[in-house]
């Protein structure tokens, strides 16, 4: 939301009048509802997080917020600026942290209560890989044993960031590349022969195509997963639920057929990813470029020490995304 001028219809009142509001306040109450949710969830166990209350009630003095690499100084402003016109909140200090930074920490920080030590005397290089909805962020670390204080059983560390980009590709994407397979489907196909008419289709069922391609997308990771008796597992369970959404899309209701050969692409992951051309162009050629550029831009005098690589983000499950 924040970087953009843009206003949200949210209708008309009951004397008629147009209803909206803009994309920074939006993002306020956004923040608003997570910090009431957060403070209903704890206080509604007042003995289990006791440490978190004062007298009964949540009142925070203090937050972090972690932000991806690509969020410029503006956008940090306007989401500070948000933060602060949250009505009666108690936060007087607001941090933020890249989101690969925080990640790292939470990695060290089990690393260190379960082993008490790195790979390696010398260090380790830890690759962060976060694919959200709308970014890739590849980060990558050098982190260092520099101290041990046996006697209070202390570590000190350093942590050097060797290599960090930021990708505008994510879930959205992938969820664009299914709605593009699904009108390649022959039986839909042959409804739009004018490319126009394929476009104002899309444009009218927008909502409509990206629900039904976030449940593909689902079906897809369950069944790259092996789990039986989804959306997929079948040529009539999947023609079922795509024609489930025939009435509301437009499409014919009767007469209508999906060939095993459209289904032989759709019941297997690799088959479906590899016969794609848009997950092909659109998410995985800009997969394999981010991973070339954070190596590219990387400080190569750590280049022979141990490897851990880490995912984050519900889009790295999609398959192939990590391959």
């Amino acid at each position: 939301l924040l970087g953009y001028n843009t206003d949200f219809s949210l209708g008309h009142s009951k004397a008629g009048q147009e209803l909206s509001v803009n994309s920074n306040l939006l993002s306020t109450l956004l923040i608003e509802c997570l910090m009431r949710q957060q403070k209903d969830y704890l206080e509604a166990e007042p003995q289990e997080y006791s440490r978190f209350l004062t007298d009964g009630s949540f009142l925070p003095q203090r937050a972090v917020i972690a932000i991806p690499n690509n969020f410029t100084a503006s956008k940090i402003q306007q989401l500070k600026d948000c933060f602060f016109n949250v009505k009666n909140q108690s936060v007087r200090e607001l941090r933020f942290i890249y989101e690969a930074e925080a990640i790292l920490v939470n990695y060290i920080n089990t690393k260190n209560s379960n082993t008490g030590k790195m790979e390696s005397s010398t260090g380790e290089n830890v690759f962060i890989y976060d694919m959200g909805g709308a970014t890739i962020n590849a980060t990558a670390f050098v982190i260092t044993e520099t101290k041990k204080d046996n006697s209070n059983n202390i570590t000190d560390i350093v942590i050097k960031t060797v290599g960090k980009i930021g990708y505008c590709v994510g879930g959205d994407d992938i969820d664009y590349a299914i709605i593009q397979q699904i009108y390649a489907i022959s039986a839909i196909k042959k409804l739009y022969q004018k490319t126009e008419d394929l476009k104002h289709h899309m444009a009218t069922h927008k909502q409509l195509l990206i629900k039904l391609a976030r449940e593909l997308k689902l079906a897809i990771i369950a069944k790259n997963n092996g789990q039986k008796g989804g959306i997929l597992e079948t040529n009539e369970s999947f023609y079922t639920h795509v024609m489930s959404y025939a009435k509301d899309m437009g499409w014919p209701q009767e007469n209508v057929e999906f060939s095993n050969e459209d289904y032989k692409i759709w019941m297997n992951a690799d088959t479906l990813c590899t016969k794609s051309e848009k997950l092909q162009s659109v998410v995985y050629s800009k997969i394999k470029d981010s991973v070339q550029e954070l190596f590219a831009s990387m400080d190569r005098t750590y280049k022979n020490l141990p490897v851990e690589v880490i995912f984050g983000g519900r889009s790295t499950l999609f398959p192939r995304v990590r391959e």
